[in-house]
């Protein structure tokens, strides 16, 4: 609590006041008197600062060894329902089914809203997983809940399955479960980093690109009449930050940087210049002398941008990737941004 309360940069933009927090969790803390339970209350204070960032981590009291929180995944022999879900609005729908006789029959079909699962009603799940589920926005929450909340219907080989479709309530029993992986399974899709669309469009998946793959993008598509760079995930490389020299032989201010004082505790001060995010040639020629790569890692574009410009978003894009999305914004002026809002956890 005292390192959020003076080091916590987004501490007066958390929805609570930081010293009702306080009072609102030692009540809490003092009925924790078993391991997991004194877990889950850190795990829940991590919500209350309203940060996808937040986090809580187990500790081996006997090995003394990090371990990933358990509150999201248990570990097998927990089965979990041959379905995956999405959160929409304040329903669970399912999208998509993992028993092949189920999804045949039409028993479970794509779109029913997830009511019960055995003894589990789903709204109650969902507040639960809301008290121990750090999130910066809504649609973060849903982001995360589409990934973790199947894990909190855990239980048996067996499952009863309660759904609703149009006006019916369907009710199954006895639904043989999946394991572990097949519920994390994630599908990457096989489309190519780049590629363009009717000889006019290029297409860049800058949650795929890696720098000599925007490198080669740029050097197709510099001319054709509009870009699209689609940014629903994260980049999976640093590829991204070289984007401003498509669209400029200057530096723009993109962001500034607050850091927190080493005299005054609770005081963060100002950078003095706004972070630019403009790969300066000193320093490409430092990376060049260290590891002799520069034409791999500082692609050089030698024609400013000038067509149309659309960036794809939605709530996948968090951290580095809305870096991205604000790098897009001060270089691309004439950029559109299509989708849904992104996750609101900025971060560098």
């Amino acid at each position: 609590w005292n390192i959020v309360n003076y080091f916590y940069p987004y501490k007066n933009l958390a929805d609570k006041n930081w010293d009702s927090v306080l009072v609102e969790n030692i009540p809490r803390f003092e009925k924790a008197n078993t391991y997991y339970g004194y877990f889950y209350q850190i795990q829940h204070l991590t919500t209350e600062i309203n940060d996808s960032h937040a986090w809580g981590t187990q500790i081996d009291s006997k090995k003394g060894l990090k371990q990933k929180p358990t509150v999201h995944a248990p570990s097998p022999p927990y089965y979990y329902p041959p379905l995956k879900i999405e959160m929409l609005d304040t329903n669970l729908v399912i999208s998509k089914v993992l028993n092949d006789s189920l999804a045949k029959s039409g028993a479970l079909q794509i779109g029913d809203i997830l009511l019960k699962v055995n003894n589990k009603v789903a709204s109650k799940v969902v507040s639960n997983f809301r008290n121990y589920t750090p999130a910066s926005t809504e649609q973060a929450f849903r982001n995360g809940a589409n990934y973790s909340l199947i894990s909190y219907f855990g239980d048996t080989s067996l499952f009863n399955i309660t759904t609703f479709r149009g006006k019916d309530t369907l009710k199954l029993k006895d639904i043989k479960g999946v394991g572990y992986k097949s519920i994390w399974n994630y599908e990457e899709t096989k489309c190519p980093a780049y590629y363009s669309i009717k000889d006019s469009i290029g297409y860049i998946n800058l949650g795929k690109v890696k720098p000599r793959d925007l490198r080669r993008a740029y050097r197709k598509y510099k001319d054709l009449s509009t870009l699209i760079f689609d940014m629903r995930g994260y980049p999976p490389s640093y590829a991204p930050i070289f984007i401003p020299k498509m669209f400029s032989r200057k530096p723009i201010p993109v962001a500034n940087y607050f850091y927190p004082s080493k005299k005054y505790a609770g005081v963060f001060v100002k950078h003095k210049a706004p972070e630019n995010y403009y790969v300066e040639n000193t320093f490409a020629l430092f990376i060049k002398v260290i590891f002799n790569t520069r034409a791999k890692i500082f692609p050089t574009f030698n024609k400013i941008y000038k067509g149309k410009v659309v960036v794809l978003i939605d709530n996948e894009s968090v951290s580095f990737a809305e870096t991205v999305c604000m790098i897009l914004k001060a270089y691309a002026k004439n950029a559109t941004f299509i989708g849904a809002p992104t996750q609101g956890a900025n971060g560098d």
